[in-house]
């Protein structure tokens, strides 16, 4: 059973997912989130992991599959209704979704060869998030992103620094002289940014909203990770922190 559980919670998580019930979902996402840490732990474990760790895998899966179970009777016993549609709520002040701004530097920044490139898209997208702060009227939000942008503009300033004559394409990052100590600043520059400027938690409320979290994706996958490894590795602990 154990094997099989990413196929089995990529089936469940689709399941909750069309729950039309929203008693139902929460009921079903705790289901999802035990079968999860069953599968998570597994795969830690792998096949030399004693008896006792296994049997507390197959309780979490087991509790969990119990769980989305039950959330799709709860939906069964109410006839499938769907709750009231209640008024549509006014539109955020000042939030206008991802727009063209905005969604061609993300899209600049996705698929730029060069360091100079993505800055220039993530100047277009951080630009599309300042009109929106600027239209709402809440000129405060302005302070995470002035911050967050200059962050993420020294990060990108110290890596054309450092890599010199090698140029600033991303398919030269890997072999790039960075030390363990520049590696460190760097990522913890870009990841300061990314925090800053994706409107997570306690910053929940920018006007922005997350027009800027895919940001965060593009900076992991096309720099940090190839680039960075070990200052990724310093910072993964704290990252999984946060996570949690």
């Amino acid at each position: 059973m154990l094997e099989r559980l990413p196929l089995v919670y990529g089936i469940l998580a689709l399941v909750v997912a069309l729950l039309p019930v929203a008693a139902a979902r929460r009921l079903g996402g705790a289901g999802l989130v035990a079968v999860m840490l069953g599968t998570a732990a597994a795969a830690v474990g792998g096949v030399a992991a004693p008896t006792s760790f296994v049997t507390i895998n197959k309780v979490l899966a087991g509790s969990g599959l119990l769980l989305v179970l039950a959330s799709v009777v709860l939906v069964l016993r109410s006839g499938w209704k769907r709750e009231v549609a209640l008024p549509a709520a006014a539109p955020m002040l000042g939030y206008r979704g991802v727009d063209w701004l905005g969604g061609s530097g993300l899209v600049i920044a996705a698929v730029a060869p060069h360091l100079i490139l993505i800055g220039l898209g993530f100047l277009l997208a951080i630009s599309g998030a300042v009109r929106s702060t600027v239209h709402s009227r809440k000129r405060f939000w302005l302070v995470p992103l002035v911050v967050g942008a200059g962050l993420l503009g020294a990060a990108l300033v110290l890596m054309l620094t450092i890599l010199g004559p090698i140029g600033g394409l991303l398919a030269g990052l890997p072999a790039g002289p960075f030390s363990p100590p520049a590696e460190r600043l760097l990522v913890l520059l870009l990841g300061g940014s990314t925090l800053l400027l994706s409107a997570l938690p306690p910053l929940a409320g920018a006007p922005w909203r997350l027009a800027l979290s895919p940001l965060a994706a593009i900076l992991l996958v096309r720099v940090i990770l190839p680039g960075f490894p070990q200052g990724r590795a310093e910072w993964e602990p704290l990252a999984m922190l946060l996570l949690a």
